[in-house]
């Protein structure tokens, strides 16, 4: 028996599953974080190796046994970031096979359990990817500067441009305008874009600002409304040329969603599936069925034609 090792990687904590290859899950744990942009390139190894330390611990498993790693993280459909991990990779003690993936591919696979379809994922950041017949499309995913539009940066950027929108007077002041002058610490609303200015390549920071939004939202306040009807309409338009692209009339096509903006707003995501439908009647959003680094296995099993479903469905309850 070979095990398998799925990560799902980020810039501030690491998903991990280790299983055998056929499909059985046989632990998991939550990491450290493994985005080397974020952490450089040592913090990235130390906490790879505390995954294989981990799991050699939990079980008989040893780095010999290993069959293949695959690792699913933000930016790794760029060759640049690829050349730098298979080098991370190959200083360490590993003959297995490694597998890089952009975090959009892994959420798909696992969403769908390898399945064609069309995912929309938003979180910090936003982008949609589409799988037919083992060709992907892409829409989006751009990195904050120039893309992640209906994302939590996209949001709470767009109430820090709310504020001076107010000042302006092109809105109206309501009770979200002054919790965000306090949220950002600020007396003179001009003083808006010296934090902008300070923190918009943060983008924790500024996505930070968008649970506030979400809060105003539940209280009808008509500038998160705003902002939140917003939000919806910028996805609807991140997945809809995909969507546009992979649509068959009279054919079902699948539709699911990931990332905190969507799963954890009912109204974000029954406003999304109506617009969509409206305009596609076979689409069939469905909920994710595993997640991103259960994503990361699939794409590992399925490259090595490994029969998985069966002892996936029935472990993935017990783990």
């Amino acid at each position: 028996m070979k095990y398998c090792i799925g990560i799902d990687g980020g810039g501030s904590k690491t998903l991990a599953y280790l299983a055998d290859d056929r499909g059985n899950l046989i632990c998991k744990n939550l990491f450290g974080p493994t985005n080397h942009q974020i952490i450089g390139k040592e913090r990235f190894k130390r906490t790879i190796n505390k995954i294989l330390d981990y799991f050699s611990s939990e079980t008989n498993f040893t780095i010999g046994d290993l069959k293949f790693i695959s690792l699913g993280m933000a930016g790794l459909d760029r060759k640049s970031d690829k050349v730098i991990l298979e080098s991370i990779f190959e200083d360490m003690p590993l003959s297995c096979d490694i597998i890089l993936q952009n975090d959009s591919y892994t959420s798909l696979a696992g969403a769908l359990n390898g399945k064609d379809g069309v995912i929309l994922a938003s979180g910090t950041g936003s982008v949609s990817l589409g799988k037919k017949e083992s060709k992907y499309f892409r829409v989006g995913g751009w990195t904050h500067v120039l893309g992640d539009e209906g994302s939590g940066y996209s949001i709470g950027l767009n109430a820090l441009k709310s504020i001076l929108k107010v000042y302006d007077g092109r809105l109206e002041k309501s009770g979200l305008y002054f919790e965000l002058l306090k949220e950002i610490n600020v007396s003179d609303p001009r003083d808006t874009i010296s934090f902008a200015y300070e923190n918009v390549h943060d983008t924790r920071v500024i996505a930070g600002l968008t649970p506030l939004v979400f809060k105003y939202f539940e209280k009808n306040d008509s500038l998160a409304v705003i902002l939140i009807n917003k939000a919806v309409d910028e996805l609807y338009h991140l997945v809809n040329p995909l969507i546009q692209r992979l649509y068959i009339e009279n054919k079902k096509l699948l539709f699911t969603y990931s990332g905190s903006i969507i799963l954890e707003s009912e109204y974000i995501k029954s406003s999304l599936i109506k617009k969509l439908q409206e305009k596609y009647p076979n689409i069939n959003p469905v909920d994710p069925i595993y997640d991103a680094a259960v994503g990361s296995l699939i794409i590992g099993w399925s490259k090595y034609s490994l029969p998985y479903e069966k002892n996936l469905s029935s472990s993935i309850k017990s783990i």
